[in-house]
Order: C-alpha cells, then sequence, then structure tokens
C-alpha cells in the first residue's frame, strides 16, 4: 500500500489506496492493454490506459479506459486526478 499511495501527488485529488481497497483487488489480474502520454510540459502531463480486469475467482473479466493527469511533486512525476474515458 505504501508503494501504491506514493504514487499519489499530495495535493491531488484521488484517494489514498487502502487496506480495504488492497483487500478487495487481490484476487484481480491487472493486464495493460496500452497506454499513452497524449500531453506533457515541464510538471503535467496527461496519460491514456486501457486495462483488462479479470477476476478468476468470479468468472469476470472487464475492459476500462482510464485518463490520468499527472503532476510533478519534487521533481517526480505523481498522479494528480483519474477519470474514466467516456470516449473510448
Amino acid at each position: 500500500m505504501q508503494e501504491a499511495n506514493a504514487l499519489i501527488h499530495p495535493d491531488g485529488e484521488v484517494s489514498e489506496y487502502t487496506e480495504d481497497a488492497a483487500e478487495r483487488n487481490e484476487a484481480l489480474n491487472l493486464t495493460i492493454q496500452s497506454l499513452e502520454i497524449t500531453e506533457e510540459s515541464e510538471t503535467t502531463a496527461t496519460v491514456d490506459t486501457v486495462v483488462t480486469l479479470e477476476n478468476p475467482e468470479a468468472d469476470e473479466e472487464s475492459t476500462r479506459s482510464q485518463i490520468y493527469y499527472l503532476q510533478t511533486d519534487d521533481g517526480t512525476w505523481k498522479i494528480y486526478s483519474a477519470e474514466e474515458d467516456e470516449a473510448a
């Protein structure tokens, strides 16, 4: 959890990753289908992703498109906010 939370910008709009969330996600397999930096400046970047989530225990699979907005924090890229990509 500490590693995941270290990726979140301290002033951002993304909630910290909790132990409850970690337990819920433990059984999931995540595969990154695509990842593209669509905008980048000195301190901000936009990253479009498509991921497949597989839950073997429930025999379910889904694909999600997500847009991540990154900002630097002391020179390190961190997730500032994220949203579902409705256009995908």
